[in-house]
């Protein structure tokens, strides 16, 4: 497929609106015209680079920005700087579909509330959010055991802040860190907000507004991407595009 091409159908898929803080898009282009193989995965590491040598990926679809800040310079004795030498040697591209995912109306938030089994799931427009509703209700503590038993999380990578009898109807999902929407989530009439990366002032807050909050780890709320956006690239390029998924979506939090 040509690089053109496929470059429209990744923003079709990551059609969010793009924030200035974020780097969301081409984080490496080499004069590659033709990209046959693609490799999708939550965040370029040196092994996913190995990874994408050994099955002859062309381009690395990556959720987190394999570039974040500006680059200054390029030495080999630096563990990521050595990786974007390695990426341009090796001839491989790299995109990156971070909030212009999130934002999408397929993007994470909507697969993990999908996949958590929520009924009249909508976007919260403008945000990296959904809401949706919960039939039968349930209480926080029953939610939180539902909620690691579908997403196949062990004890330690998911905890809940609030009144464990909570009663919860509705619920606001945000996958990455999305507990500064706790306001926007109650707003919406939402007792619950199941996000990640929830520090003690923010659990606090979440007590003072009345809402719980359920924390599921970075990691946790976003290791779908792989699984989702490739299966989306796949029914939008058919034939023409071999997409893989990455086998290293490994949680850095081991214990």
């Amino acid at each position: 497929m040509r690089y053109e091409e496929l470059l429209t159908k990744i923003e079709e898929i990551a059609s969010g609106a793009p924030e200035e803080w974020d780097n969301s898009g081409v984080q490496i282009r080499t004069d590659k015209e033709d990209i046959e193989r693609v490799l999708v995965c939550l965040e370029v590491t040196p092994a996913v680079v190995e990874e994408a040598k050994e099955q002859e990926a062309d381009l690395i679809i990556s959720h987190h920005p394999l570039i974040f800040g500006g680059v200054d310079h390029l030495c080999a004795d630096d563990v990521h700087e050595k990786m974007l030498l390695d990426l341009v040697t090796a001839g491989i591209d790299v995109y990156s579909a971070h909030l212009t995912f999130d934002k999408a109306p397929l993007g994470n938030s909507f697969f993990l509330a999908d996949l958590l089994g929520m009924d009249n799931i909508r976007e919260c427009e403008g945000l990296p959010m959904v809401a949706g509703d919960f039939s039968p209700a349930m209480n926080l503590e029953e939610l939180l055991l539902h909620t690691a038993d579908m997403m196949d999380l062990r004890k330690g990578q998911i905890r809940a802040a609030g009144d464990p009898g909570q009663v919860i109807y509705r619920a606001a999902v945000c996958t990455g860190a999305g507990s500064e929407f706790m306001e926007e989530a109650k707003a919406a009439g939402c007792q619950a907000l199941i996000t990640g990366d929830v520090k003690y002032h923010e659990a606090m807050r979440a007590k003072e507004l009345g809402i719980a909050v359920i924390d599921a780890g970075h990691y946790g709320t976003e290791k779908y991407f792989a699984e989702n956006f490739a299966a989306q690239l796949r029914d939008l390029a058919g034939e023409e595009l071999d997409v893989l998924e990455s086998a290293l979506n490994v949680d850095p939090f081991i214990v």
